[in-house]
């Protein structure tokens, strides 16, 4: 009986993980490409909650004990998890670098613009685009 109401736990969690990342997604709190992880872990929860023998077999197959297994199973998501994440931290460093040399073009050209406002001259219209 205890065992039941576990899985049954263990599968409703699954859908709540399921449901918030889904909502994450609808409110634009987290991004598609990133719910896509978070959904499939949701899945393999509900699933194995559902089947409860899917770590076994996988122990059967690798020959080793359950325990090993669910290791196994652990560090592969953990690894994941953190590759995931490393290429989310790459973007966000290329769109900060990007950011910092557009600032610094546009710093220059207010610089140069106050110089010569300074100096009695007229301002004279923006060279820079809008480009992204």
């Amino acid at each position: 009986m205890v065992l039941i109401l576990a899985r049954a736990i263990l599968a409703v969690l699954g859908l709540a993980l399921m449901a918030l990342t889904f909502e994450c997604v609808r409110r634009s709190r987290l991004r598609a490409r990133y719910a896509v992880l978070w959904m499939f872990t949701g899945a393999i929860i509900v699933v194995c909650a559902i089947f409860r023998n899917i770590p076994g077999l996988l122990a059967k197959l690798l020959q080793c004990t359950f325990l090993d297994a669910a290791s196994l199973i652990i560090f592969l998501f953990t690894m994941l998890v953190m590759f995931n994440l490393t290429i989310a931290i790459s973007r966000v460093q290329a769109d900060e670098q990007k950011t910092a040399r557009r600032c610094a073009l546009l710093e220059a050209e207010l610089e140069s613009l106050r110089r010569k406002i300074e100096a009695g001259g007229k301002a004279p219209t923006s060279k820079m685009t809008n480009d992204k």
